[in-house]
């Protein structure tokens, strides 16, 4: 349960890099809104990334710059499935239902969290997480 909530407090920074990068591309009337929650939702996964392997599952991790990036790759991959999840549902709310940007935003982040740690924990950070417990 620990790490739950390590991991879910490093989603929370990712929420506000999520949000602040949100705001500023929206600002570009060219850009399509898609586009700017992808880059967004992007930098986000790289800002979790960090923080989850040097807090939430650093005894778990190697140091190695060769597992570093193969950890890198399985999380992005884990959390591109949660992106394309949460455009979905963003877009959606947005478009369809007619929400509020930001509001719309926090909502769609609300439906990846269990999935995406589930995976991280068992294939990005693998057994050696589920070791270090």
């Amino acid at each position: 349960m620990v790490r739950f909530s390590q991991f879910c407090l490093v989603g929370i920074t990712g929420v506000g890099v999520d949000m602040g990068l949100l705001a500023l591309l929206t600002g570009f009337d060219f850009l399509p809104l898609a586009l700017c929650k992808a880059i967004a939702c992007e930098a986000a996964i790289l800002n979790n990334f960090w923080w989850n392997d040097h807090w939430t599952f650093r005894r778990a991790a190697q140091t190695s710059a060769a597992s570093r990036w193969r950890r890198l790759l399985r999380f992005n991959t884990v959390a591109l499935g949660g992106l394309g999840l949460n455009v979905l549902v963003f877009v959606t709310l947005v478009r369809v239902v007619g929400l509020n940007l930001f509001l719309a935003n926090g909502l769609a982040m609300v439906v990846v969290p269990f999935f995406n740690y589930g995976l991280s924990r068992h294939w990005a950070w693998g057994g050696s997480a589920r070791a270090a417990r």
